[in-house]
């Protein structure tokens, strides 16, 4: 076989199954031809693995009369080599919203443990020759240590750095908080199951937000905690983020603040039926006897993003109910 510049030798190892070579390998041929075809370049660190995947398969070359030394002198007719710019010598992590970027050189052994322990959703994204992936703290510890065994050179760009700084200095997160870095809010601590949870959710400083947010017990930092009471007030953060909350049936405000957490239904049991149910503007269901049944209750609640419940039931399936109303009346004196 006669191959008359670097470029053919490259399609050949791309398309043809004479030399039987691994996956990978393939791979990595694959996408050169890919580059070289659209940019008509290669650069230094992608030559130098070129040329030692020639050398790794010489006894094959050698098998069909092909000539490795002769392979590495092939002239490049069109490509130039290009150095190679250190985000691809050296991994890279960025931050971008939500969403967790690693520039990383080629790695057999990086790519053999990244799916081996399948920590993260990471998607390699070949237009931008990157790895991509839902930001959460726990997942990124896990992809980082990885990376630390493979590499011995990995940079952080400065939005990831601040949130390496504050999980450093609050003593890091082990249960799910919320956090703020650069006007821009993070969950620390969280993990991957919870992450697909909360996806749906839009991290913002309102109290429908936050409401939603505590129904997963997920918690916020002080300085998350005095911003949300300087935009609205203390009693309504409290209201948004408690789990059980005195409601007085003579305070209108009470009333007021189910609809500023966008309360879309509230669960009322037949006793208080008479008294409450007029004072609602939100949609009620009424609940006869004390106990339910989960599927029952499920059937209820279906649709319905944040339900409040009239006085504590422990017979309720708890993920559903968001908050507890423990009734008070202050029309009655204390004695």
């Amino acid at each position: 076989m006669n191959f008359l510049s670097a470029e053919e030798l490259i399609t050949w190892l791309a398309n043809d199954q004479t030399i039987s070579l691994s996956r990978y390998d393939k791979k990595f041929f694959q996408n050169i031809l890919y580059i070289i075809l659209d940019k008509n370049e290669i650069t230094t660190n992608q030559l130098k693995l070129y040329e030692r995947l020639l050398d790794k398969y010489k006894r094959q070359f050698y098998k069909h009369k092909i000539n490795t030394i002769e392979l590495q002198n092939l002239p490049w007719k069109k490509t130039k080599i290009v150095q190679s710019a250190p985000t691809f010598t050296e991994p890279r992590f960025e931050l971008h919203d939500d969403k967790l970027y690693l520039y990383s050189p080629f790695n057999k052994k990086f790519i053999e443990q990244v799916h081996k322990h399948n920590i993260i959703k990471i998607e390699w994204k070949k237009e931008e020759r990157r790895y991509e992936a839902p930001f959460y703290t726990i997942g990124f510890k896990l992809l980082l240590a990885i990376t630390q065994s493979v590499f011995s050179t990995i940079h952080f760009d400065e939005q990831l750095e601040k949130v390496m700084l504050e999980a450093e200095l609050d003593g890091d997160y082990f249960e799910p908080t919320v956090v703020e870095i650069d006007n821009h809010l993070y969950i620390a601590g969280t993990n991957q199951v919870l992450n697909e949870a909360i996806k749906h959710i839009k991290l913002e400083y309102t109290l429908p937000c936050f409401a939603n947010l505590r129904q997963y017990g997920i918690s916020f930092s002080p300085k998350v905690k005095d911003k949300m009471i300087s935009m609205y007030s203390a009693e309504d953060y409290n209201f948004a983020v408690s789990d059980t909350i005195k409601f007085d049936v003579n305070n209108p405000e009470h009333f007021k603040r189910l609809k500023s957490i966008n309360c879309d239904l509230v669960i009322v049991f037949g006793l208080l039926r008479n008294m409450m149910v007029p004072k609602f503007d939100i949609p009620v269901h009424v609940i006869n006897n004390y106990f339910i049944a989960d599927e029952d209750f499920n059937k209820i609640v279906a649709d319905k993003q944040m339900v409040v419940c009239l006085t504590y039931n422990n017979a309720l399936d708890q993920c559903k109910v968001a908050k507890y109303l423990q009734l008070v009346n202050s029309a009655i004196p204390n004695i």
